[in-house]
């Protein structure tokens, strides 16, 4: 959960520093962290499905589930890291991070934002070639 809060403060300080505070860039910040979520969790789904242990893609109620999972995930996000002020917490968590460690989240970060955009192509690729 900390690599989400970190990811939230990331994203958070790039709309602050880029739109300004005008823009609720702790609503933005948390849509960011709803969206990779979301990706996570379609990722795991195709992996059941890929390996035959559910067939949830396939059914007719999947978009409407998705709905009322996407709403779900940001009703908890939002009592997670925004309401009541905590991204304001976050932010005095995070804001006097040493440079050394900074570099090395950032990387941390970088990675799986890229395996969490790239899973899912990847057992799609993987699923076709082997299922046909």
């Amino acid at each position: 959960m900390k690599l989400f809060k970190y990811l939230y403060y990331r994203i958070y300080e790039w709309d602050l520093n880029t739109w300004g505070s005008g823009h609720r860039p702790q609503l933005r910040a948390l849509f960011g962290v709803c969206s990779v979520m979301g990706v996570n969790i379609l990722t795991i789904i195709l992996i059941l499905q890929f390996l035959g242990l559910t067939n949830l893609i396939n059914n007719k109620n999947f978009e409407l589930g998705s709905v009322f999972l996407g709403l779900l995930l940001w009703g908890i996000m939002s009592s997670w890291l925004v309401n009541n002020g905590k991204y304001e917490q976050i932010v005095m968590e995070y804001k006097n991070e040493p440079e050394s460690k900074r570099h090395r989240n950032t990387i941390i970060l970088w990675l799986y934002v890229i395996l969490t955009f790239t899973m899912p192509w990847i057992i799609g690729i993987l699923h076709s070639k082997f299922m046909g």
